[in-house]
């Protein structure tokens, strides 16, 4: 028989919340097909007998320290297969009928990311890849300690040493363990308490002595007293039995029962549904011409012009599945959704930070249920592969939105979707016009201008720039934060930081801020935040608390935070500069909100040469001791040719190349570095250096789907090359480019400037 030390209290646990803790002995369970994970005995046998090593190593600990010193990436690559589950037990699906908080593991293996992949109450946020997620009732942080072989290039941890190793490697990683510890009951399931830094943190839980600990034990263990008399809680079962336990409590509990009838009022809880007027804030019209502040109050108040755009979605969508609406940055795309939302006529969700699992979870909660319905997305590219899951799914209608750039790097991805393109294209004049009698009369300048002349960009942000008095401005923000700078250093750093992390696709959190400052004091952040919200509101800019999780804070004006980036960027490198190795050094990846987004660009190669010149690999050293990646390796290697020191860019774009060999984005880096290094010499050497350049970028071209920026490349480069030869590259260039923009792959202004350079020069090469 079970035995559950204060069973009632731990059931109850299992209804309002509860921390799972989960080891070796968890995962134990055979798989319909006969399938167990192996415990560290049987590994260490099959890990001697694959890698043929003498009979006297029988010790898991001392195997795995020969095997990472000797052949590390094979050891590695064999661990990531024998512990990667296809199916599992379905005793562990009672997992998604109770109420988790966060689930901490010491395995390596994809047996808890499996089990909530058939949830329809939550979706797993494994925050060593996506960072942490605001708190909306539906997501579990998913902390895996020593590795996860759903992440690629996560290192794994076995033995004392190593795992002692581990939590120096990983201390964010612990520090978040911990933080979730402290805020709710936990329960240890098949752990072995192996690890000290592990053992420590549940002594200051104790300590505490503000939330319940229960362990589970097998039956006769010899440390059950043990554990009562430091405090904690006993479960005496096996893994299988605990499970049926609960399940067969969850069954004779009715009320722990999710009622269909409930979820079908609002099937996501309140997390994606459009607001009502009496649930925002009243805001000034001039706040959305003058400042670019995106907020449903202008959507459902009326108050934002509604552009053509708005009918031609609502009328696609009618007929059309799936209806996307391209454009570039600050054209107003965002708007358009909301607009949208107001005006559709029926139920839709809005979703802004889509990624694969929260798509898992809408997915298997429309299934259940059911229920179609319209789903809009905001910057669907930020992960394609999610968005994709929900265009192709039957009971779902999406509407989303995406950057033109994004979208064109990405969009292969979506080949078998069928979909209806919508392209934001300049402002017609007449339309232009119709925007300008909509503003408020005070906010005009006389009379109204539009282009100068036809080539120009006339987006949204260049209509408000020419037609709007006291309009935002860099001269006004670089006024500003010298001001500040002056007067309050520290304000002066948060606003950079903040809007270092906005500009990226992130948000400033207070768990940023206890990490970078190094403080633990709630209070004192808050206070931090409150003396730079002083400041900014000179300009009438807020930095705001996030609706649905108050610990966030973003900045809602898209024109201050693209306009401080450039400030930031040119007219305060050195203090920029340090605010971003401040960050880098103190704010581990784990604490970055989608941290899958922004590291694509926060420590891009242009950006860290304009900031740092020559000194930027003390930065890059930094990052890669917690992201070892590729991509870090391709970014460093385009940093260090920008420096001209091109044998180190090769060799690190060679060790890119060995950890993802098929990864043609590198192989377009490798193009690159090989073109930058020789293109100002003259010898044969260098011109066969260039050739097999040109070569590379084409067959990127031809192998990878994401044609356009190695066709952009490509071009680039033949320019480069025609200014010092006659060369066959134009051409060729100039075929691809065309068949681009007349297959409306790419509608950006730099692909047309390029066909329009290219153009030119075969025009004038045939006069030549």
């Amino acid at each position: 028989m079970i035995k559950i030390d204060n069973r009632n209290i731990f059931f109850e646990k299992l209804k309002t919340g509860i921390n799972l803790f989960t080891g070796a002995g968890f995962s134990v369970l055979e798989s319909p097909a006969g399938k167990k994970l192996p415990p560290a005995h049987e590994l260490a046998d099959d890990l001697r007998k694959f890698f043929q090593l003498p009979s006297t190593y029988t010790d898991l600990e001392m195997i795995s320290a020969i095997l990472k010193r000797n052949c590390k990436d094979e050891f590695q690559k064999y661990l990531k297969e024998k512990y990667t589950v296809s199916d599992y037990n379905l005793l562990y699906n009672v997992l998604n009928k109770i109420t988790i908080s966060s689930i901490i593991t010491t395995n390596i293996d994809n047996l808890i990311p499996s089990i909530i992949d058939n949830s329809n109450r939550y979706y797993l946020n494994a925050i060593s890849y996506y960072g942490p997620t605001k708190r909306d009732g539906l997501s579990i942080e998913y902390i895996p300690l020593h590795g996860d072989v759903l992440k690629a290039g996560s290192e794994f941890y076995f033995g004392k040493f190593e795992i002692c190793n581990a939590n120096n490697q990983n201390m964010s990683l612990f520090s978040m363990m911990e933080g979730a510890l402290r805020c709710k009951p936990t329960l240890f399931w098949g752990y072995g308490f192996h690890d000290g830094s592990v053992s420590s943190v549940i002594h200051r839980i104790l300590e505490l002595g503000k939330h319940d600990i229960w362990i589970q034990l097998q039956p006769g263990n010899e440390y059950i007293q043990f554990f009562r008399d430091l405090g904690c809680n006993v479960i005496e079962s096996d893994t299988e039995n605990l499970l049926k336990e609960i399940d067969k409590e969850i069954v004779a509990d009715s009320n722990n029962s999710i009622s269909l009838s409930e979820e079908k009022k609002d099937i996501f809880g309140n997390r994606y549904s459009i607001p009502s007027l009496n649930q925002v804030e009243s805001l000034p019209v001039s706040d959305f011409y003058r400042e670019g502040k995106t907020h449903w109050y202008y959507a459902l108040t009326g108050s934002a012009y509604m552009c053509r755009y708005v009918n031609d979605t609502i009328n696609a969508s009618l007929v059309e599945k799936n209806v996307l609406i391209i454009g570039i940055p600050l054209c107003g795309k965002t708007m358009i959704l909301m607009q949208v939302a107001c005006k559709i006529g029926k139920i839709v969700y809005f979703i802004d930070d889509l990624n694969i699992n929260s798509a898992k979870l809408i997915c298997n909660k429309v299934s259940e249920l059911n229920s179609k319905i319209t789903l809009i997305v905001d910057n669907c590219s930020e992960d394609m592969a999610a968005y994709k899951m929900l265009a192709e799914h039957p009971n779902i209608k999406t509407i989303a939105a995406s950057d033109d750039f994004t979208f064109e790097s990405s969009k292969h991805l979506l080949d078998n979707v069928s979909y209806k393109k919508i392209n934001i294209l300049d402002i017609e004049r007449g339309e232009a016009q119709r925007i300008y009698s909509s503003i408020p009369e005070n906010l005009r300048k006389t009379p109204f201008r539009y282009k100068e002349n036809e080539n120009d960009k006339y987006s949204m942000l260049e209509l408000i720039t020419l037609n709007v008095k006291d309009v935002l401005s860099k001269q006004k923000i670089e006024q500003l934060l010298r001001r500040v700078k002056t007067n309050n250093k520290e304000a002066f750093e948060l606003i950079l930081l903040t809007s270092y992390l906005v500009y990226h696709k992130s948000a400033l959190t207070t768990d940023i801020l206890i990490a970078y400052y190094n403080l633990m004091d709630v209070e004192t952040i808050k206070q931090k935040i409150k003396v730079t919200q002083s400041y900014l509101s000179d300009l009438d800019i807020s930095i705001e608390e996030d609706v649905v999780d108050q610990d966030y804070y973003t900045l809602r004006s898209a024109l201050f935070v693209r306009y401080t980036y450039d400030v930031a960027t040119h007219n305060f490198k050195e203090d920029y500069g340090e605010i971003i190795k401040k960050f880098v050094k103190n704010v581990y990846p784990c604490r970055i909100y989608k941290n899958y987004v922004f590291r694509r660009s926060a420590y891009d190669a242009n950006l860290f040469y304009t900031i740092f010149s020559y000194n930027g690999d003390s930065v890059y050293e930094d990052i890669f001791k917690y992201d070892s990646s590729a991509y870090t390796l391709q970014q460093w290697a385009l940093y260090k040719a920008k420096t001209n020191r091109f044998s180190e860019a090769f060799s690190d774009i060679d060790r890119a190349i060995h950890l993802q060999p098929n990864n043609f984005s590198i192989r377009n880096a490798r193009a690159i570095i090989l073109f930058e290094a020789n293109s100002d010499k003259s010898t044969i050497e260098a011109k066969n250096a260039l050739k097999e350049a040109m070569g590379i970028l084409e067959e990127c071209y031809k192998s990878d789907k994401r044609k356009i920026y190695h066709a952009q490349k490509y071009a680039e480069f033949a320019l480069k090359l025609s200014e010092k030869h006659n060369n066959d590259y134009i051409n060729q260039a100039l075929l691809w480019i065309k068949e681009l923009i007349d297959k409306e792959d790419s509608t950006s202004k730099y692909t047309k400037h390029l066909y329009e350079k290219l153009n030119s020069c075969t025009i004038r090469n045939r006069r030549n």
